[in-house]
């Protein structure tokens, strides 16, 4: 387990954790911008356990709420 850890880091740069959540992060922009979903909806529907912790990591990314940049960036 430690060996993939590292090799992944090495490889990527960051940490496999970190990894998952830039992914996790980079599609709910891309949710967000459809407009179509609730923040909750896109928390779940990109893996996170809850709205509350997807607005912490989004916010940490992104530097803003993801009700923010919803309102922002949404194309309806």
């Amino acid at each position: 387990r430690s060996m993939f850890y590292r090799k992944i880091k090495s490889i990527l740069s960051v940490s496999p954790i970190d990894f998952v959540k830039d992914m996790r992060v980079k599609r709910s922009v891309q949710l967000l911008e459809s407009g179509e979903y609730t923040v909750s909806e896109v928390a779940y529907m990109c893996g996170f356990s809850s709205p509350q912790y997807f607005s912490r990591v989004f916010k940490a990314a992104m530097g803003c709420t993801p009700t923010e940049y919803k309102e922002n960036h949404s194309t309806k």
